[in-house]
C-alpha cells in the first residue's frame, strides 16, 4: 500500500509534457504559455498624457497668477506636437495624447480656468505631474511574461501591447472519461429500486470543463470484453484516460485485469488515504496515462482534484502551483493510519484563511460536497489536529486558475 507522498513522487517521475502549439491571441486565455515574451518597444512608447488639461514647460510654472497662451491641441492618436513658447505657452491635451515636445508637465482641466485661448492655473503644480514617462513600464527587449503561467485576461492585454498576435502554448491533454457499473442508469431513463443514476462521468467531465479540458463521458458495463474494447479505443484516441469504479476487490472489479490485457503498466494500486483508497494509476510506453478512480462520488472528486488536475496542468507545461494552506476552525480527530481528505468550508478570520470541517457521512455522500470549497489534507502520522492547526488545502477549483501569478517577469 502506497502513501500519498508516494503518489506525488510517482506522478512527478511519470510526468508527460505535451508539445507546444501556436494559438491565436483571442483563444489564448486559460492556456499555458510555453515561450518567453519580450517587449517589442518601450512601454509606453512615448511620454503619455494621463489627464485632460494643458501641457506646459517648466519655465511656465514660475508665472504664478499669470495667463498662459494656449497654442493648439493634441489628441490621442495624433503625431507629437511642438510647444512654441516654453516660457508662456501651453498646448491643450487629451488623455492618451503624446506629450508635446518642449513640455514636461500637465495641468488637469479641473485645476484650470480657461477663457478662449488663455488659461490660468488654479492649484499648486508639481513639475512632471500627470505624465506617464516613456519606458517607465518596461524597456524594449525586456521580458514581460515567462513560460509556465496560465494566461489571464491581463496577460492577453500584455501580449497584444507587445504585438503578439499568436503565442506558443501547451497542447491541452485529450482526456477520456469512462464510468463503469451495471447498477448505473443514465439520466432520464426508467430506474428500478436497486439501481442508481449515473453521476460520476458527468461530474468528472464537468470539473474538467471548468478548467478548459474537453471530455465527453462514456459508460461501460461490467463486462471484461466490452471494457477491454472501450478502454482500448480510449487509449488510442486520448492522452489521459480517467475511469471510475471497477477497481477495488469485488468480483466485478475487472479494470486492473483489463489494463494488463491492454499493455498498461501498473504504477500503483492502493493508497493509504480516505476516501479513495483503491486508486489505481498506470501508463503505457507511448506516454498514455490511466487514472482509475474508485466509484464512490466523494472519492472521485478527491482523487481528481488531488492527483489528476495537477497532472493535466503539468502536461500543458504549467509551473507547479504554490502550496496552499488553511487553519482548522475546530479540532479534528482521525485515528486510522490513513491520510484524510476532509471536505471544508472556507472563511476569512483575522486576516487568515480558516477551514471549517464539513465531513461527508461516507464516500458515497456526494450531497455533502454541495457548498463546500474543497478539502484539507490531514497527515496519516497524526491522529489529533487541534483547532488552529495549519494544514494543506486543496480547493475544488484551484485558486488562481486562469489568473496564475507564477511566471511574471520581475
Amino acid at each position: 500500500m502506497h502513501s500519498v507522498a508516494d503518489v506525488d513522487q510517482l506522478l512527478t517521475a511519470r510526468a508527460v509534457t505535451l508539445p507546444a502549439e501556436r494559438c491565436a491571441l483571442p483563444a489564448a486565455v486559460g492556456r499555458v504559455l510555453r515561450e518567453p515574451v519580450a517587449a517589442d518597444r518601450d512601454l509606453p512608447p512615448h511620454d503619455r498624457v494621463t489627464m485632460d488639461g494643458i501641457a506646459v514647460a517648466a519655465p511656465a510654472l514660475e508665472r504664478v497668477g499669470q495667463a498662459l497662451q494656449v497654442e493648439g491641441e493634441a489628441r490621442a492618436g495624433e503625431p507629437r506636437k511642438q510647444l512654441r513658447d516654453p516660457a508662456g505657452g501651453a498646448v491643450r491635451v487629451m488623455t492618451g495624447a503624446v506629450l508635446p515636445a518642449g513640455c514636461d508637465t500637465v495641468i488637469r482641466s479641473e485645476d484650470l480656468r480657461l477663457d478662449g485661448s488663455r488659461a490660468w492655473p488654479q492649484a499648486p503644480i508639481v513639475p512632471g505631474q500627470n505624465v506617464h514617462r516613456r519606458g517607465s513600464d518596461t524597456r524594449a527587449g525586456a521580458a514581460v511574461l515567462t513560460p509556465g503561467r496560465r494566461i489571464s485576461a491581463a496577460d492577453v492585454a500584455v501580449l497584444a501591447s507587445v504585438g503578439c498576435g499568436q503565442v506558443a502554448v501547451g497542447a491541452r491533454p485529450r482526456v477520456a472519461v469512462i464510468s463503469t457499473g451495471d447498477e448505473l442508469v443514465d439520466v432520464g431513463l426508467p430506474i428500478a429500486a436497486h439501481q442508481v443514476r449515473r453521476s460520476n462521468g458527468y461530474t468528472v467531465a464537468a470539473a474538467l470543463a471548468e478548467l478548459g479540458y474537453a471530455a465527453v463521458p462514456r459508460h461501460l458495463p461490467d463486462d471484461p470484453d466490452r471494457l477491454t474494447a472501450g478502454v482500448g479505443d480510449a487509449l488510442r484516441e486520448h492522452d489521459v484516460v480517467i475511469t471510475t469504479g471497477a477497481v477495488s476487490q469485488g468480483s466485478a472489479d475487472f479494470l486492473p485485469g483489463v489494463f494488463a490485457r491492454l499493455g498498461v503498466e501498473r504504477y500503483l494500486h492502493g493508497v493509504r488515504q480516505r476516501p479513495g483508497k483503491p486508486l489505481w494509476i498506470g501508463g503505457t510506453a507511448s506516454g498514455k496515462r490511466v487514472f482509475a478512480l474508485p466509484g464512490n462520488p466523494v472519492s472521485v472528486m478527491a482523487c481528481l482534484r488531488r492527483y489528476v488536475v495537477p497532472f493535466l496542468a503539468a502536461a500543458e507545461g504549467a509551473a507547479a502551483a504554490p502550496a496552499q494552506q488553511a487553519a482548522l476552525a475546530e479540532a479534528v480527530r482521525f485515528a486510522p493510519p490513513l491520510t484524510l481528505f476532509l471536505p471544508v468550508l472556507l472563511q476569512a478570520a483575522g486576516g487568515a484563511l480558516q477551514a471549517r470541517p464539513a465531513p461527508a457521512q461516507n464516500s458515497g455522500d456526494f450531497l455533502a460536497l454541495v457548498g463546500t470549497d474543497g478539502f484539507v489534507e490531514l497527515a496519516a502520522a497524526q491522529a489529533e489536529f487541534p483547532a488552529g492547526s495549519v494544514v494543506p488545502l486543496h480547493p475544488w477549483r484551484p485558486l488562481g486558475w486562469g489568473a496564475n501569478r507564477a511566471g511574471t517577469a520581475a
